[in-house]
């Protein structure tokens, strides 16, 4: 890894903490900005530096720094309900990237986002116990129009990092 994607790494690592880490506690799911942070680094289209950023941010919350939503940290953010979303931010990068990469940036993001809701929900349906249509009830649905607001951000956003970088 050159040292120019290495800084760009570390940069994108801190914009995702930085975003997700401030949230305004919404029941369960907290809203964040880590959705837009994701979906402006990973419109660079650089598959590797998305991919990258996404684990070090993983990786930095996971050994209890707090990154997460609310300055949370911890394996068990991770392991609780709102688990599968963050998970799911490795797999919504790559599709993101990847369609980026090939000039279909919005097919990525509609599809990264179904792939969020999808694992997120699945996650938190089985660590709350409780069935799909509920979990998406609470976990997904009130967040449909802050997260098209934000992934419409992002775009904009990634756009122009990738214009600089």
């Amino acid at each position: 890894m050159g040292v120019k994607r290495l800084v760009r790494c570390a940069v994108f690592v801190l914009f995702i903490s930085i975003c997700s880490a401030f949230a305004l506690p919404f029941g369960p799911v907290p809203l964040s900005l880590g959705l837009l942070a994701l979906v402006a680094v990973s419109m660079t289209g650089d598959v590797k530096s998305a991919v990258f950023a996404v684990l070090g941010y993983l990786l930095l919350g996971a050994v209890g720094l707090p990154v997460f939503a609310g300055f949370k940290g911890g394996l068990g953010v991770i392991f609780g309900p709102t688990g599968g979303f963050l998970l799911s931010y490795i797999a919504v990068a790559v599709v993101i990237a990847v369609f980026a990469s090939r000039g279909k940036a919005v097919w990525g993001i509609v599809l990264g986002l179904l792939v969020c809701y999808l694992k997120g929900s699945l996650w938190f349906m089985i660590v709350m116990k409780m069935s799909f249509t509920q979990a998406v009830s609470v976990a997904v649905l009130p967040f449909v129009v802050p997260d098209i607001i934000k992934c419409i951000l992002g775009y904009y956003i990634g756009k122009r990092i990738k214009k600089i970088t």
